[in-house]
């Protein structure tokens, strides 16, 4: 009987474990926007601009390492708005996002779309207001490699 309570519960736990990979498009104030890949899992986040100038976000062990996409050279930072380890967080709480998340100088606003992940991510802080839009997400099995710094590949 204890085994087949284990077994559900960890059956239970792979289903609400999110792995998901969305296109996403960010769009600011002056209409300026960027587009990329963003992929998730376990807690694990990459945010990959499309452009070869600019550069891949990798959150893992709730670091944030900074990708040249062109050079693939690789630098730490640190979070100090926790914009990454909020974006992580919102993500954890899948499905049940919140209407809104606030830190001291952070707001997101969340729209959810019809799959009830996240349609729209509207984002005001002192640096920045934006919305991120996601599209043509797929809840896929991701590989681990895609949040390997050290090994770095493009999703593509």
């Amino acid at each position: 009987m204890k085994k087949i309570i284990l077994i559900f519960f960890i059956h239970i736990n792979s289903i609400c474990a999110l792995e998901i990979a969305c296109n996403f498009e960010e769009v600011y104030q002056n209409g300026d926007s960027q587009s990329g890949i963003i992929l998730f899992k376990n807690d694990k986040l990459r945010y990959q601009y499309d452009r070869d100038d600019l550069y891949t976000l990798i959150y893992k062990n709730k670091n944030v390492l900074v990708v040249d996409n062109t050079y693939f050279n690789i630098s730490k930072i640190e979070d100090t708005s926790e914009k990454i380890s909020t974006l992580n967080q919102i993500f954890n709480d899948y499905p049940d996002f919140k209407k809104e998340y606030n830190t001291d100088d952070l707001k997101i606003k969340i729209e959810k779309s019809n799959l009830n992940f996240i349609r729209r991510m509207a984002i005001q802080s002192p640096e920045a207001n934006l919305s991120i839009h996601f599209y043509n997400c797929d809840f896929t099995s991701i590989s681990d490699k895609f949040f390997d710094h050290f090994n770095f590949t493009k999703y593509e």
